[in-house]
């Protein structure tokens, strides 16, 4: 039986043997205990003092420039395009231009957006040449949105980061899930306070009449203030919300992979044998456990390659069409691969010609479960949809997997 397939993995970040292996913690002055301070003690009557996982900021803070009186007569920036932004923007457009007629507007295509905001030392030529058409078309503030997941939400922050950082006002629209995420994205790129328009639930789960009637009666009074409303330096902490990256630090057990035949992660990243390296990322979500009860190594690497299948990015797959993977391992799992893989990369190679699902399935779930718009009811049938996935995604017949 042979059937459409897409391919759903595009890069498997590393292979990490994980064991537990004991760290000795040296703490340096910060770790001593002030006098002052409770602290708990031991049957022996000694005090411990106990090492925050927090890591602390070295970013500094930029001083951000004052808040509009009014947004008569400036011209301001409505950017983004996840979470039907074809439907709030142009609202807000209207809406900024009926209560303010002198003011004017700039889309997403007359301007572009920033994207992620790049880490220190990183340069970006799409957040640069957003700074540079913000300063040549004069813009006084920036709307940017919509944030409705982990990973938009930083995206469409970035627009608002890049305008921040040149001394221009800006607002971000984000869910009620993502406000917060909004808040420590900003916070961590040195922007102290960021202003959130917060949407009354979730975009695309609304029909274009909600999505038009909350732009005018409940984002719209808080675009305005935002904008306006002077600065206060305002405490906001990290919760922890579902949807959220979660990040995560991983220290390889070197010994095992060695004994297995394959190059430690740090290794094939170009680092020496014997340096001491950590693996920090971020998921939206954890795969199952999965134990195999084969010894045979082909088999072992069909059920990783379905498993990678059934783990995809907005749990459907419904998202873009390669997303990366980590996969951990015991060593008796990568020492039974070993036998036919000679290395991570060849395993790598292999799962990513394997790893597929059909493109019925892939065009079901980014049709009704699209995270970004809306496409049921819109100008495409299912069908068509799926046609296009097809082409987009360079479907292809293949034997159905093992």
């Amino acid at each position: 039986m042979r059937r459409t397939f897409t391919l759903v993995l595009a890069l498997l970040l590393c292979v990490n043997l994980i064991y537990s292996q004991n760290q000795r913690i040296v703490c340096d002055e910060t770790c001593k205990i002030e006098a002052g301070y409770d602290t708990a003690q031991s049957k022996s009557g000694g005090n411990y003092a106990v090492v925050s996982p927090v890591g602390r900021s070295s970013v500094k803070m930029i001083q951000q420039a004052p808040r509009l009186e009014t947004l008569e007569g400036k011209t301001i920036a409505v950017v983004g395009e996840s979470f039907m932004t074809h439907v709030t923007h142009p609202e807000i457009k209207r809406l900024i231009l009926k209560n303010y007629p002198t003011a004017k507007v700039i889309l997403l295509d007359e301007i572009g957006e920033a994207g992620p905001f790049p880490a220190p030392g990183v340069t970006r030529k799409r957040k640069e040449e957003f700074e540079a058409k913000l300063k040549s078309m004069h813009v006084d503030a920036v709307i940017a949105g919509n944030g409705g997941c982990g990973l938009c939400t930083p995206k469409e922050t970035g627009s608002c980061l890049t305008a921040e950082y040149i001394g221009i006002p800006s607002v971000i629209i984000a869910g009620p899930g993502f406000a917060d995420q909004a808040y420590y994205t900003a916070y961590n790129n040195g922007v102290p306070v960021m202003r959130v328009a917060v949407y009354p639930g979730a975009f695309a789960t609304h029909t274009n009449e909600e999505l038009i009637r909350n732009t005018r009666e409940v984002l719209w009074p808080q675009i305005v203030e935002a904008l306006t409303k002077p600065i206060t330096q305002e405490k906001q902490d990290r919760m922890g919300t579902f949807g959220y990256p979660i990040s995560w630090c991983l220290v390889e057990d070197d010994a095992a992979c060695q004994r297995v035949g394959w190059n430690p992660y740090h290794v094939q990243q170009g680092f020496n044998m014997n340096d001491n390296t950590v693996t920090a990322s971020s998921t939206l979500l954890w795969g199952n456990n999965m134990a195999p009860s084969t010894t045979n190594p082909q088999k072992v690497m069909e059920l990783i390659a379905w498993d990678i299948t059934e783990r995809c990015q907005f749990a459907l797959g419904s998202g873009r069409q390669f997303t990366n993977r980590t996969i951990l391992m015991t060593e008796p799992v990568a020492a039974t691969l070993a036998k036919k893989y000679k290395s991570t990369d060849a395993l790598d190679k292999t799962l990513v010609s394997v790893a597929r699902r059909p493109s019925k399935e892939r065009a079901f779930a980014n049709y009704y479960a699209n995270p970004g718009s809306e496409k049921d009811g819109g100008e495409h049938t299912l069908r068509e949809y799926s046609a296009h996935i097809k082409k987009a995604e360079h479907a292809a017949m293949t034997d159905t997997p093992p």
